[in-house]
């Protein structure tokens, strides 16, 4: 069971007594970004068993900052993960061979760098109405976009990569990875700060699985 520290701190839970469903709350680290505020709010806390020992994160996450927005943190960080910042100029040798995902021009700085092309859209994909097709698992989100050049997905699979999504209004490549060198990426804005949050699940679940975490 996940958000008791949510809970904790939500000021609507004042004066209550919060009973949990739970069979055992604590089993996860508490993290600051995850506090709905700066203090403990119930009077009372009942579970069935309080852990004593709580897990550490779940994972030591690395991210190249190239342009980076704090909301793509919060996805990762709520799922328990560590985030280490890098700079976009950080040199490779000290990244070492870890995996990598990109988002937005992240994914056309990735595709360039395994020697993809790039080419400018006639139209741009502006606004929060984008369908995506997930050709792994044929999910379709509605997406946040901002983006004017794309990867074709032939150039991508020249590359060595697996087209994972497909823009709906027009074919044009909207993800790809690369399994020998775990690698994933994504046109689309998963994190969706404005706009529908239907591709959020991709920062956690997606990435982290190329991650093998």
């Amino acid at each position: 069971m996940a958000r008791y520290q949510e809970i904790l701190t939500d000021p609507s839970h004042a004066e209550q007594i919060v009973v949990m469903t739970a069979a055992q709350v604590g089993t996860y680290s508490m993290n600051a970004a995850d506090d709905e505020s700066g203090d403990i709010h119930p009077a009372g806390f009942v579970a069935r068993e309080f852990s004593r020992a709580p897990e550490q994160p779940r994972a030591r996450i690395h991210m190249l900052d190239g342009g980076m927005k704090r909301n793509q943190l919060l996805p990762l960080v709520k799922a328990g993960c560590s985030v280490e910042l890098f700079p976009e100029n950080t040199p490779a040798d000290l990244l070492g061979k870890k995996p990598l995902s990109g988002v937005g021009l992240g994914h056309q700085q990735l595709g360039l760098a395994l020697g993809a092309d790039t080419f400018k859209l006639r139209s741009g994909h502006r606004g929060g109405d984008h369908p995506v097709g997930d050709n792994v698992t044929g999910r379709i989100d509605i997406t946040i976009q901002t983006l004017g050049f794309c990867v074709p997905p032939k150039e991508a699979e020249r590359a060595g990569g697996t087209v994972t999504h497909a823009n709906l209004n027009n074919g044009t490549l909207e993800g790809f990875s690369h399994a020998d060198l775990r690698l994933a990426f994504v046109q689309l804005q998963p994190e969706a700060m404005p706009g529908p949050r239907d591709a959020e699940h991709l920062l956690v679940q997606r990435f982290l699985q190329i991650a093998g975490v």
